[in-house]
Protein backbone atom coordinates (compact mmCIF):
# COMPACT_ATOMS: atom_id res chain seq x y z
CA UNK A 1 0.00 0.00 0.00
CA UNK A 2 2.73 2.90 0.92
CA UNK A 3 4.58 1.57 -2.60
CA UNK A 4 1.15 2.57 -4.34
CA UNK A 5 1.05 5.83 -2.32
CA UNK A 6 4.65 7.26 -3.10
CA UNK A 7 3.80 6.27 -6.93
CA UNK A 8 0.53 8.43 -6.92
CA UNK A 9 2.61 11.31 -5.38
CA UNK A 10 5.40 10.89 -7.48
CA UNK A 11 2.97 11.19 -10.25
CA UNK A 12 1.11 14.07 -8.76
CA UNK A 13 4.05 16.07 -8.16
CA UNK A 14 5.08 16.14 -11.96
CA UNK A 15 2.66 19.27 -12.41
CA UNK A 16 2.04 20.35 -8.89
CA UNK A 17 5.27 20.09 -6.84
CA UNK A 18 8.80 21.60 -7.58
CA UNK A 19 11.79 18.99 -7.87
CA UNK A 20 13.35 21.75 -6.58
CA UNK A 21 14.03 25.77 -7.05
CA UNK A 22 14.24 25.86 -11.06
CA UNK A 23 15.31 29.19 -13.11
CA UNK A 24 12.41 31.22 -14.26
CA UNK A 25 10.09 30.68 -17.23
CA UNK A 26 8.88 34.74 -17.69
CA UNK A 27 10.03 36.42 -20.34
CA UNK A 28 13.01 38.98 -20.12
CA UNK A 29 11.35 40.95 -22.79
CA UNK A 30 7.77 42.17 -22.61
CA UNK A 31 5.02 39.68 -22.64
CA UNK A 32 2.59 39.37 -25.53
CA UNK A 33 -0.34 40.98 -22.80
CA UNK A 34 -0.04 44.64 -21.04
CA UNK A 35 -0.35 44.18 -17.16
CA UNK A 36 -3.16 46.20 -17.18
CA UNK A 37 -5.10 43.96 -19.86
CA UNK A 38 -6.79 41.93 -16.95
CA UNK A 39 -8.19 44.90 -14.58
CA UNK A 40 -9.41 46.52 -17.39
CA UNK A 41 -11.41 43.93 -18.70
CA UNK A 42 -14.38 43.71 -15.78
CA UNK A 43 -16.52 46.93 -15.58
CA UNK A 44 -17.23 46.26 -12.46
CA UNK A 45 -13.22 46.15 -10.58
CA UNK A 46 -12.87 49.17 -8.38
CA UNK A 47 -9.51 49.44 -10.51
CA UNK A 48 -11.70 50.17 -13.72
CA UNK A 49 -13.45 52.87 -12.12
CA UNK A 50 -10.42 54.34 -10.68
CA UNK A 51 -8.82 54.38 -13.90
CA UNK A 52 -12.13 56.00 -14.96
CA UNK A 53 -11.89 58.46 -12.48
CA UNK A 54 -8.47 59.04 -13.28
CA UNK A 55 -9.31 59.86 -17.29
CA UNK A 56 -11.79 62.62 -15.93
CA UNK A 57 -9.40 63.90 -13.75
CA UNK A 58 -6.65 64.59 -16.39
CA UNK A 59 -9.51 65.78 -19.10
CA UNK A 60 -10.31 68.72 -16.01
CA UNK A 61 -6.77 69.86 -15.57
CA UNK A 62 -6.57 68.52 -11.96
CA UNK A 63 -4.29 65.92 -12.37
CA UNK A 64 -1.25 65.98 -14.92
CA UNK A 65 -1.45 63.56 -17.41
CA UNK A 66 2.63 63.42 -17.53
CA UNK A 67 3.16 63.17 -13.78
CA UNK A 68 4.24 59.51 -12.56
CA UNK A 69 1.47 58.14 -9.85
CA UNK A 70 2.37 56.28 -6.62
CA UNK A 71 1.61 52.81 -8.25
CA UNK A 72 3.45 53.36 -11.51
CA UNK A 73 6.46 54.47 -8.48
CA UNK A 74 5.75 51.51 -6.69
CA UNK A 75 6.02 48.75 -9.52
CA UNK A 76 9.51 47.54 -10.95
CA UNK A 77 10.78 45.13 -13.49
CA UNK A 78 10.72 41.74 -12.03
CA UNK A 79 14.37 40.13 -10.81
CA UNK A 80 15.86 37.54 -13.16
CA UNK A 81 18.19 36.98 -10.82
CA UNK A 82 20.08 34.36 -13.21
CA UNK A 83 23.68 35.46 -14.26
CA UNK A 84 24.91 35.59 -18.30
CA UNK A 85 26.53 32.44 -17.57
CA UNK A 86 24.30 30.74 -15.47
CA UNK A 87 21.83 31.44 -18.23
CA UNK A 88 23.59 30.09 -20.89
CA UNK A 89 23.69 26.53 -19.23
CA UNK A 90 20.38 26.62 -18.08
CA UNK A 91 19.16 27.15 -21.80
CA UNK A 92 21.44 24.57 -22.89
CA UNK A 93 20.14 22.15 -20.65
CA UNK A 94 16.73 22.90 -21.16
CA UNK A 95 16.90 22.44 -24.72
CA UNK A 96 19.05 19.36 -24.43
CA UNK A 97 15.92 16.72 -25.57
CA UNK A 98 15.31 18.73 -28.49
CA UNK A 99 19.36 18.62 -29.56
CA UNK A 100 19.20 15.10 -28.74
CA UNK A 101 16.94 14.00 -31.24
CA UNK A 102 19.06 16.12 -34.29
CA UNK A 103 18.36 18.69 -36.66
CA UNK A 104 16.87 16.27 -39.28
CA UNK A 105 14.60 14.55 -36.93
CA UNK A 106 13.26 17.89 -35.35
CA UNK A 107 12.81 19.39 -38.54
CA UNK A 108 10.45 16.15 -39.34
CA UNK A 109 8.57 16.21 -36.80
CA UNK A 110 7.58 20.18 -36.70
CA UNK A 111 6.83 20.03 -40.12
CA UNK A 112 4.32 17.28 -38.76
CA UNK A 113 3.00 19.85 -36.34
CA UNK A 114 2.66 22.17 -38.84
CA UNK A 115 0.96 19.89 -41.27
CA UNK A 116 -1.20 17.62 -39.10
CA UNK A 117 -1.93 19.45 -36.37
CA UNK A 118 -1.54 23.22 -36.90
CA UNK A 119 -3.89 23.86 -39.09
CA UNK A 120 -7.30 22.80 -36.50
CA UNK A 121 -5.42 24.05 -33.32
CA UNK A 122 -3.71 27.06 -34.48
CA UNK A 123 -2.45 27.50 -30.55
CA UNK A 124 1.30 28.40 -31.36
CA UNK A 125 2.73 31.25 -33.03
CA UNK A 126 4.74 29.47 -35.60
CA UNK A 127 7.43 31.86 -36.63
CA UNK A 128 8.24 32.85 -33.17
CA UNK A 129 8.36 28.13 -32.46
CA UNK A 130 10.94 28.50 -35.83
CA UNK A 131 13.03 30.85 -34.85
CA UNK A 132 13.67 29.24 -31.60
CA UNK A 133 13.93 25.54 -33.11
CA UNK A 134 16.79 27.12 -35.59
CA UNK A 135 18.21 29.09 -32.49
CA UNK A 136 18.81 25.98 -30.66
CA UNK A 137 20.34 23.85 -33.11
CA UNK A 138 22.90 27.03 -33.79
CA UNK A 139 26.02 26.35 -32.65
CA UNK A 140 25.83 29.09 -29.39
CA UNK A 141 23.74 28.36 -27.01
CA UNK A 142 20.08 30.20 -27.32
CA UNK A 143 20.42 32.68 -23.94
CA UNK A 144 23.97 33.58 -25.59
CA UNK A 145 22.50 34.55 -28.31
CA UNK A 146 19.69 36.65 -26.52
CA UNK A 147 22.17 39.09 -24.81
CA UNK A 148 21.29 42.32 -25.06
CA UNK A 149 18.60 41.56 -28.21
CA UNK A 150 15.09 41.55 -28.10
CA UNK A 151 15.30 38.85 -30.71
CA UNK A 152 16.64 35.79 -28.08
CA UNK A 153 15.03 32.67 -27.08
CA UNK A 154 13.67 32.45 -23.48
CA UNK A 155 13.50 28.98 -21.84
CA UNK A 156 9.46 29.41 -22.01
CA UNK A 157 10.35 29.58 -26.10
CA UNK A 158 11.88 25.96 -25.50
CA UNK A 159 9.36 24.43 -23.48
CA UNK A 160 6.87 25.49 -26.13
CA UNK A 161 9.09 23.83 -29.14
CA UNK A 162 9.55 20.76 -27.08
CA UNK A 163 5.84 20.00 -26.63
CA UNK A 164 5.37 21.18 -30.54
CA UNK A 165 8.31 18.32 -31.23
CA UNK A 166 6.52 15.76 -29.07
CA UNK A 167 3.18 16.53 -30.73
CA UNK A 168 4.37 16.07 -33.58
CA UNK A 169 6.14 12.96 -32.91
CA UNK A 170 2.94 11.47 -31.61
CA UNK A 171 0.75 12.21 -34.25
CA UNK A 172 2.84 10.86 -36.90
CA UNK A 173 4.99 8.20 -36.08
CA UNK A 174 4.11 7.23 -32.71
CA UNK A 175 7.10 7.55 -29.97
CA UNK A 176 10.58 7.27 -30.51
CA UNK A 177 12.09 9.08 -27.96
CA UNK A 178 11.78 10.70 -24.55
CA UNK A 179 10.50 14.12 -25.38
CA UNK A 180 7.29 11.99 -27.36
CA UNK A 181 6.86 8.94 -24.23
CA UNK A 182 7.31 11.19 -21.51
CA UNK A 183 6.99 15.09 -22.44
CA UNK A 184 6.58 15.88 -18.54
CA UNK A 185 10.10 14.60 -17.59
CA UNK A 186 11.33 16.87 -20.06
CA UNK A 187 9.48 19.55 -19.24
CA UNK A 188 10.61 22.39 -16.54
CA UNK A 189 7.24 24.20 -16.88
CA UNK A 190 4.49 22.65 -14.72
CA UNK A 191 1.84 24.43 -12.83
CA UNK A 192 3.55 24.79 -9.94
CA UNK A 193 5.59 27.57 -11.45
CA UNK A 194 3.24 28.85 -13.13
CA UNK A 195 1.36 29.41 -9.84
CA UNK A 196 4.14 30.85 -8.24
CA UNK A 197 4.40 34.01 -10.38
CA UNK A 198 2.43 37.27 -8.93
CA UNK A 199 0.78 37.04 -13.00
CA UNK A 200 0.10 34.43 -15.37
CA UNK A 201 1.15 34.82 -18.87
CA UNK A 202 -0.10 33.99 -22.14
CA UNK A 203 2.58 31.31 -22.75
CA UNK A 204 1.24 29.25 -20.17
CA UNK A 205 -2.22 29.00 -22.27
CA UNK A 206 -0.25 27.89 -24.69
CA UNK A 207 1.78 25.25 -22.90
CA UNK A 208 -1.44 24.00 -20.74
CA UNK A 209 -3.69 23.93 -24.24
CA UNK A 210 -0.43 21.76 -26.25
CA UNK A 211 -0.44 19.64 -23.52
CA UNK A 212 -4.05 18.86 -23.51
CA UNK A 213 -3.41 17.81 -27.20
CA UNK A 214 -0.54 15.79 -26.56
CA UNK A 215 -2.21 13.99 -23.71
CA UNK A 216 -5.09 13.30 -25.99
CA UNK A 217 -3.24 11.70 -28.77
CA UNK A 218 -1.58 9.27 -25.96
CA UNK A 219 -5.24 7.88 -24.81
CA UNK A 220 -4.96 9.78 -21.61
CA UNK A 221 -7.76 11.62 -21.84
CA UNK A 222 -8.44 12.92 -18.10
CA UNK A 223 -4.61 14.38 -18.30
CA UNK A 224 -6.10 16.03 -21.26
CA UNK A 225 -9.09 17.05 -19.81
CA UNK A 226 -7.59 18.14 -16.44
CA UNK A 227 -4.42 20.46 -18.52
CA UNK A 228 -7.15 21.85 -20.44
CA UNK A 229 -9.31 23.11 -17.56
CA UNK A 230 -5.51 25.14 -16.38
CA UNK A 231 -5.22 26.52 -19.84
CA UNK A 232 -8.99 27.50 -19.64
CA UNK A 233 -8.65 29.05 -15.92
CA UNK A 234 -5.52 30.85 -17.20
CA UNK A 235 -7.18 32.60 -19.94
CA UNK A 236 -9.28 33.45 -17.61
CA UNK A 237 -7.29 35.23 -15.39
CA UNK A 238 -5.71 37.16 -18.38
CA UNK A 239 -9.47 38.37 -19.16
CA UNK A 240 -8.76 36.91 -22.82
CA UNK A 241 -13.01 35.74 -22.96
CA UNK A 242 -13.57 39.48 -22.69
CA UNK A 243 -13.81 41.39 -26.18
CA UNK A 244 -11.95 44.05 -24.09
CA UNK A 245 -8.92 42.56 -23.86
CA UNK A 246 -8.42 42.22 -27.61
CA UNK A 247 -9.07 46.30 -27.63
CA UNK A 248 -7.29 47.06 -24.78
CA UNK A 249 -4.21 44.83 -25.97
CA UNK A 250 -1.07 46.86 -27.34
CA UNK A 251 -0.16 44.63 -29.69
CA UNK A 252 0.29 44.40 -33.24
CA UNK A 253 -2.59 43.01 -35.63
CA UNK A 254 -0.84 40.09 -36.28
CA UNK A 255 -0.19 39.37 -32.37
CA UNK A 256 -3.95 40.11 -31.53
CA UNK A 257 -5.28 38.00 -34.22
CA UNK A 258 -2.86 34.91 -32.85
CA UNK A 259 -4.67 35.53 -29.31
CA UNK A 260 -7.88 35.80 -30.79
CA UNK A 261 -7.16 32.39 -33.00
CA UNK A 262 -5.10 31.17 -29.47
CA UNK A 263 -8.74 31.62 -27.26
CA UNK A 264 -10.72 30.40 -29.87
CA UNK A 265 -8.46 26.89 -29.95
CA UNK A 266 -8.74 26.59 -26.61
CA UNK A 267 -12.71 26.76 -26.20
CA UNK A 268 -12.51 24.18 -29.28
CA UNK A 269 -10.03 21.84 -27.46
CA UNK A 270 -12.21 22.02 -24.12
CA UNK A 271 -14.90 21.05 -26.21
CA UNK A 272 -13.63 17.86 -27.27
CA UNK A 273 -12.01 16.91 -24.50
CA UNK A 274 -15.15 16.92 -22.18
CA UNK A 275 -17.13 14.83 -25.47
CA UNK A 276 -14.51 12.16 -24.99
CA UNK A 277 -13.77 11.64 -20.84
CA UNK A 278 -17.50 12.20 -20.76
CA UNK A 279 -16.86 15.32 -18.16
CA UNK A 280 -18.20 19.15 -18.34
CA UNK A 281 -16.37 21.53 -20.23
CA UNK A 282 -14.40 24.09 -18.51
CA UNK A 283 -15.35 26.79 -21.08
CA UNK A 284 -19.02 27.50 -20.62
CA UNK A 285 -20.76 30.03 -23.98
CA UNK A 286 -22.63 32.43 -21.17
CA UNK A 287 -19.05 32.96 -19.47
CA UNK A 288 -17.37 34.11 -23.39
CA UNK A 289 -18.39 37.21 -24.84
CA UNK A 290 -19.51 36.44 -28.48
CA UNK A 291 -16.99 38.95 -30.25
CA UNK A 292 -14.06 36.71 -28.80
CA UNK A 293 -15.15 33.89 -31.33
CA UNK A 294 -15.39 35.70 -34.02
CA UNK A 295 -12.64 35.05 -36.05
CA UNK A 296 -13.63 37.58 -39.17
CA UNK A 297 -13.59 34.60 -41.53
CA UNK A 298 -9.86 34.04 -41.10
CA UNK A 299 -9.90 30.32 -40.17
CA UNK A 300 -12.90 28.76 -41.38
CA UNK A 301 -12.56 25.33 -40.18
CA UNK A 302 -12.23 26.39 -36.46
CA UNK A 303 -15.28 28.99 -37.41
CA UNK A 304 -17.14 26.41 -38.14
CA UNK A 305 -16.30 24.08 -35.13
CA UNK A 306 -17.11 27.08 -33.07
CA UNK A 307 -19.93 27.37 -35.05
CA UNK A 308 -21.17 23.65 -34.11
CA UNK A 309 -20.10 24.22 -31.03
CA UNK A 310 -22.80 26.65 -30.14
CA UNK A 311 -25.49 25.02 -31.55
CA UNK A 312 -24.70 21.55 -29.78
CA UNK A 313 -24.57 23.09 -26.66
CA UNK A 314 -27.97 24.10 -27.31
CA UNK A 315 -29.26 20.92 -28.52
CA UNK A 316 -27.41 19.30 -25.13
CA UNK A 317 -29.11 22.05 -23.08
CA UNK A 318 -32.39 20.65 -24.50
CA UNK A 319 -31.73 17.22 -23.88
CA UNK A 320 -30.99 17.68 -20.85
CA UNK A 321 -33.26 20.23 -19.24
CA UNK A 322 -36.16 19.08 -20.59
CA UNK A 323 -38.70 16.51 -19.05
CA UNK A 324 -39.81 13.96 -20.80
CA UNK A 325 -43.16 13.76 -19.89
CA UNK A 326 -45.80 15.49 -22.00
CA UNK A 327 -46.18 19.00 -21.17
CA UNK A 328 -45.94 22.51 -23.05
CA UNK A 329 -42.62 22.89 -21.96
CA UNK A 330 -41.49 19.17 -23.89
CA UNK A 331 -43.37 20.40 -27.23
CA UNK A 332 -41.58 23.96 -27.33
CA UNK A 333 -38.60 21.99 -26.69
CA UNK A 334 -39.55 19.73 -29.04
CA UNK A 335 -40.25 22.41 -31.18
CA UNK A 336 -36.85 24.19 -30.45
CA UNK A 337 -34.76 21.00 -31.68
CA UNK A 338 -36.77 20.45 -34.90
CA UNK A 339 -35.15 24.25 -35.53
CA UNK A 340 -31.88 23.62 -34.55
CA UNK A 341 -31.86 20.40 -36.91
CA UNK A 342 -32.76 22.87 -39.78
CA UNK A 343 -29.73 24.72 -38.68
CA UNK A 344 -27.66 21.93 -38.73
CA UNK A 345 -28.81 20.98 -42.43
CA UNK A 346 -28.37 24.34 -43.64
CA UNK A 347 -24.51 23.97 -42.34
CA UNK A 348 -24.35 20.94 -44.50
CA UNK A 349 -25.05 22.96 -47.54
CA UNK A 350 -23.23 25.76 -46.62
CA UNK A 351 -20.08 23.97 -45.69
CA UNK A 352 -20.28 22.40 -49.36
CA UNK A 353 -19.03 26.15 -50.84
CA UNK A 354 -16.37 26.68 -48.39
CA UNK A 355 -12.95 26.39 -48.99
CA UNK A 356 -12.27 25.18 -45.14
CA UNK A 357 -8.12 25.72 -45.44
CA UNK A 358 -7.34 28.73 -47.73
CA UNK A 359 -4.36 29.21 -49.13
CA UNK A 360 -4.46 32.82 -47.62
CA UNK A 361 -4.45 31.70 -43.84
CA UNK A 362 -0.97 29.70 -44.22
CA UNK A 363 -2.87 26.84 -42.42
CA UNK A 364 -3.12 23.91 -45.40
CA UNK A 365 -2.97 20.11 -44.12
CA UNK A 366 -2.14 17.82 -47.03
CA UNK A 367 -4.76 17.47 -49.59
CA UNK A 368 -5.82 13.58 -48.33
CA UNK A 369 -5.99 14.76 -44.71
CA UNK A 370 -7.92 17.64 -45.69
CA UNK A 371 -10.51 14.95 -47.22
CA UNK A 372 -10.59 13.44 -44.44
CA UNK A 373 -11.20 16.33 -42.22
CA UNK A 374 -14.33 17.28 -44.75
CA UNK A 375 -15.54 13.33 -44.38
CA UNK A 376 -15.66 14.37 -39.81
CA UNK A 377 -17.34 17.32 -40.37
CA UNK A 378 -20.03 15.39 -42.32
CA UNK A 379 -19.96 12.81 -39.22
CA UNK A 380 -19.92 15.67 -36.70
CA UNK A 381 -23.05 17.33 -38.72
CA UNK A 382 -25.03 13.98 -39.22
CA UNK A 383 -24.58 13.07 -35.18
CA UNK A 384 -26.07 16.80 -34.29
CA UNK A 385 -28.72 16.07 -36.41
CA UNK A 386 -29.21 12.21 -34.56
CA UNK A 387 -29.06 14.25 -31.37
CA UNK A 388 -32.33 16.45 -32.10
CA UNK A 389 -34.32 13.34 -32.48
CA UNK A 390 -32.31 11.62 -29.04
CA UNK A 391 -35.12 12.08 -26.49
CA UNK A 392 -36.95 9.58 -28.45
CA UNK A 393 -34.80 7.00 -26.73
CA UNK A 394 -35.55 7.82 -23.60
CA UNK A 395 -38.35 4.47 -22.79
CA UNK A 396 -40.29 2.37 -25.20
CA UNK A 397 -43.15 4.36 -25.18
CA UNK A 398 -41.85 7.35 -26.53
CA UNK A 399 -39.92 4.95 -29.18
CA UNK A 400 -43.39 3.88 -30.30
CA UNK A 401 -44.77 7.18 -29.37
CA UNK A 402 -42.63 9.08 -32.25
CA UNK A 403 -42.50 7.02 -35.30
CA UNK A 404 -41.11 9.97 -37.83
CA UNK A 405 -38.51 11.12 -35.14
CA UNK A 406 -37.44 7.73 -34.74
CA UNK A 407 -37.39 6.90 -38.45
CA UNK A 408 -34.93 9.94 -38.70
CA UNK A 409 -32.64 8.86 -35.75
CA UNK A 410 -32.39 5.62 -37.37
CA UNK A 411 -31.48 7.06 -40.68
CA UNK A 412 -28.48 9.47 -39.40
CA UNK A 413 -27.11 6.51 -37.11
CA UNK A 414 -26.75 4.28 -40.53
CA UNK A 415 -25.67 7.81 -42.68
CA UNK A 416 -22.55 7.85 -39.65
CA UNK A 417 -21.69 4.02 -40.73
CA UNK A 418 -21.08 5.45 -44.10
CA UNK A 419 -19.23 8.16 -43.15
CA UNK A 420 -16.96 6.57 -41.26
CA UNK A 421 -16.64 4.52 -44.71
CA UNK A 422 -16.46 7.27 -46.14
CA UNK A 423 -13.52 8.53 -43.92
CA UNK A 424 -11.30 5.65 -44.36
CA UNK A 425 -11.85 5.41 -47.76
CA UNK A 426 -9.65 9.23 -47.90
CA UNK A 427 -7.44 8.61 -45.26
CA UNK A 428 -6.00 5.96 -47.87
CA UNK A 429 -3.05 3.63 -46.84
CA UNK A 430 -1.88 6.10 -44.18
CA UNK A 431 -5.04 5.22 -42.16
CA UNK A 432 -6.99 7.98 -39.75
CA UNK A 433 -3.99 9.51 -37.85
CA UNK A 434 -4.34 9.76 -33.72
CA UNK A 435 -5.74 13.31 -33.87
CA UNK A 436 -9.02 12.19 -35.76
CA UNK A 437 -8.96 7.88 -35.16
CA UNK A 438 -10.44 7.79 -31.40
CA UNK A 439 -13.04 10.73 -32.58
CA UNK A 440 -14.57 9.07 -35.59
CA UNK A 441 -14.68 5.73 -33.24
CA UNK A 442 -16.59 7.50 -30.85
CA UNK A 443 -19.07 8.58 -33.49
CA UNK A 444 -19.28 5.09 -34.90
CA UNK A 445 -20.25 3.68 -31.21
CA UNK A 446 -22.94 6.49 -30.59
CA UNK A 447 -24.21 5.58 -34.04
CA UNK A 448 -24.43 1.55 -33.19
CA UNK A 449 -25.67 1.99 -29.78
CA UNK A 450 -28.70 3.80 -30.89
CA UNK A 451 -29.14 0.98 -33.67
CA UNK A 452 -28.91 -1.16 -30.57
CA UNK A 453 -31.17 0.21 -28.55
CA UNK A 454 -33.92 0.97 -31.25
CA UNK A 455 -33.56 -3.17 -32.07
CA UNK A 456 -34.34 -3.66 -28.56
CA UNK A 457 -37.17 -1.46 -28.34
CA UNK A 458 -38.69 -3.15 -31.38
CA UNK A 459 -36.97 -5.78 -32.82
CA UNK A 460 -39.51 -6.88 -35.22
CA UNK A 461 -39.26 -3.38 -37.20
CA UNK A 462 -35.44 -2.03 -36.82
CA UNK A 463 -33.60 -5.75 -36.31
CA UNK A 464 -34.03 -5.99 -40.15
CA UNK A 465 -33.43 -2.15 -41.07
CA UNK A 466 -30.37 -1.96 -38.85
CA UNK A 467 -28.62 -5.37 -39.36
CA UNK A 468 -26.47 -4.31 -42.14
CA UNK A 469 -25.14 -1.24 -40.80
CA UNK A 470 -25.04 -2.00 -36.93
CA UNK A 471 -22.82 -5.74 -38.05
CA UNK A 472 -20.47 -3.29 -40.43
CA UNK A 473 -19.98 -1.13 -37.68
CA UNK A 474 -18.91 -3.38 -35.40
CA UNK A 475 -16.61 -4.77 -37.94
CA UNK A 476 -15.03 -1.20 -38.43
CA UNK A 477 -14.52 -0.24 -35.00
CA UNK A 478 -13.15 -4.06 -34.35
CA UNK A 479 -10.55 -3.34 -36.98
CA UNK A 480 -9.83 0.46 -35.97
CA UNK A 481 -6.37 0.41 -34.83
CA UNK A 482 -6.63 3.33 -31.90
CA UNK A 483 -7.05 2.72 -28.40
CA UNK A 484 -10.57 3.37 -26.83
CA UNK A 485 -10.36 6.65 -24.73
CA UNK A 486 -10.55 6.89 -20.86
CA UNK A 487 -13.79 8.38 -19.58
CA UNK A 488 -15.66 8.03 -16.40
CA UNK A 489 -18.52 5.87 -17.41
CA UNK A 490 -18.51 2.49 -18.11
CA UNK A 491 -20.38 0.40 -20.55
CA UNK A 492 -22.14 -3.37 -18.99
CA UNK A 493 -21.23 -5.01 -22.92
CA UNK A 494 -18.42 -5.45 -25.05
CA UNK A 495 -18.33 -5.52 -29.32
CA UNK A 496 -18.26 -8.92 -28.56
CA UNK A 497 -21.69 -8.86 -26.58
CA UNK A 498 -23.45 -6.73 -28.42
CA UNK A 499 -22.93 -8.79 -31.42
CA UNK A 500 -24.08 -11.98 -29.34
CA UNK A 501 -27.21 -10.33 -28.07
CA UNK A 502 -27.75 -9.02 -31.66
CA UNK A 503 -28.93 -12.23 -32.80
CA UNK A 504 -31.66 -12.52 -30.20
CA UNK A 505 -33.28 -9.11 -31.34
CA UNK A 506 -33.26 -9.91 -35.07
CA UNK A 507 -29.86 -8.66 -35.60
CA UNK A 508 -28.05 -11.83 -36.62
CA UNK A 509 -24.77 -11.73 -37.40
CA UNK A 510 -24.16 -11.16 -41.32
CA UNK A 511 -22.93 -13.97 -42.02
CA UNK A 512 -25.14 -16.65 -40.50
CA UNK A 513 -27.62 -16.05 -43.15
CA UNK A 514 -26.36 -14.88 -46.38
CA UNK A 515 -23.37 -16.58 -48.06
CA UNK A 516 -20.06 -15.21 -49.09
CA UNK A 517 -20.49 -12.25 -46.84
CA UNK A 518 -22.74 -10.35 -49.39
CA UNK A 519 -25.23 -8.29 -48.66
CA UNK A 520 -29.01 -8.53 -49.86
CA UNK A 521 -32.30 -6.50 -49.88
CA UNK A 522 -32.46 -3.34 -47.87
CA UNK A 523 -29.53 -4.49 -45.35
CA UNK A 524 -27.25 -3.59 -48.53
CA UNK A 525 -27.93 0.21 -48.54
CA UNK A 526 -25.19 2.00 -48.57
CA UNK A 527 -23.10 -0.65 -48.22
CA UNK A 528 -20.30 -0.14 -51.14
CA UNK A 529 -19.88 3.13 -50.26
CA UNK A 530 -16.55 4.42 -51.76
CA UNK A 531 -15.86 0.91 -52.79
CA UNK A 532 -15.09 -0.69 -49.36
CA UNK A 533 -16.29 -4.40 -48.85
CA UNK A 534 -17.55 -5.02 -45.57
CA UNK A 535 -14.93 -5.93 -43.05
CA UNK A 536 -14.81 -9.26 -42.47
CA UNK A 537 -15.67 -10.55 -38.66
CA UNK A 538 -13.16 -13.07 -38.31
CA UNK A 539 -10.46 -10.91 -39.30
CA UNK A 540 -7.58 -11.66 -36.96
CA UNK A 541 -6.58 -8.04 -37.29
CA UNK A 542 -10.05 -7.56 -35.24
CA UNK A 543 -8.81 -9.66 -32.07
CA UNK A 544 -6.42 -7.18 -30.25
CA UNK A 545 -9.37 -4.51 -29.81
CA UNK A 546 -10.27 -4.45 -25.74
CA UNK A 547 -13.73 -2.94 -26.12
CA UNK A 548 -14.99 -3.84 -22.80
CA UNK A 549 -13.96 -0.50 -21.46
CA UNK A 550 -15.08 1.24 -23.90
CA UNK A 551 -18.35 4.06 -22.96
CA UNK A 552 -20.42 2.52 -25.02
CA UNK A 553 -24.35 2.24 -24.16
CA UNK A 554 -23.51 4.75 -21.16
CA UNK A 555 -22.38 7.12 -23.89
CA UNK A 556 -26.19 7.67 -24.45
CA UNK A 557 -26.98 7.41 -20.58
CA UNK A 558 -30.10 5.66 -21.29
CA UNK A 559 -32.02 2.66 -20.27
CA UNK A 560 -32.27 -0.66 -22.39
CA UNK A 561 -35.44 -2.35 -20.89
CA UNK A 562 -37.85 -2.60 -23.63
CA UNK A 563 -40.86 -3.21 -20.83
CA UNK A 564 -43.06 -0.89 -19.45
CA UNK A 565 -43.03 -0.98 -15.11
CA UNK A 566 -46.06 -0.84 -13.45
CA UNK A 567 -45.75 2.88 -12.25
CA UNK A 568 -45.53 3.79 -16.11
CA UNK A 569 -43.66 3.69 -18.91
CA UNK A 570 -39.99 2.66 -18.66
CA UNK A 571 -37.69 5.50 -18.76
CA UNK A 572 -34.60 7.16 -17.34
CA UNK A 573 -33.57 10.53 -17.23
CA UNK A 574 -30.84 12.10 -19.44
CA UNK A 575 -27.82 12.73 -17.62
CA UNK A 576 -25.85 15.67 -18.51
CA UNK A 577 -24.61 15.20 -21.61
CA UNK A 578 -20.57 16.56 -22.65
CA UNK A 579 -21.33 19.45 -25.18
CA UNK A 580 -18.70 18.80 -27.60
CA UNK A 581 -19.01 16.25 -30.51
CA UNK A 582 -15.79 17.31 -33.08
Amino acid sequence: MRGICDAIQTSAGRFTSPMQPGPSLKRRRDSQVSVNVTTKTYLTSFVHSLDMAKSVLEETGVLDPTATTHSDADESPVDEAIEADEAATTALDTARPVRDLGAESAAKYFASFRDLVYPVFPCVYMEAAKMTLDAIFERSPPSQQAQGSDEGVDLIDIEICKAVLAIGMVVKDGVHSSIGSDLEANLIWNMNSVFERDQAQVEDVVMGTLLAIYFSLRDQEIKGWRMIGFATRTAFELGMHRARFYRDCDDSPSQIRFLKNLFACVSDVDKRCSFMTNLPCSLPDQNVDEDTLDLDGQLPYLSVMLRANSILAEIFELINSVPIRRSSRNREGDERLQYLDFRVQSMEEQITQIELFPAHSGMQPPPALQAVISCIIGMRLTFMRMLTHFRCLSSSSAWAGNPQSAQILISMAKSLVDWYRKTVASAGSEGINRLWGPLTDRYLMGSTSCMFLAAAYDPAVYGPQCRYHFHTALDLLMASSHRRAASTTKPWCSLDDMRKISGKIQMAPLEESRPNGTPSGSDADGSMVCGIPPAAPDDASFMWFEPSADDYLAFLGISTSTQDSPEGPSQMPFPPIPMYVP
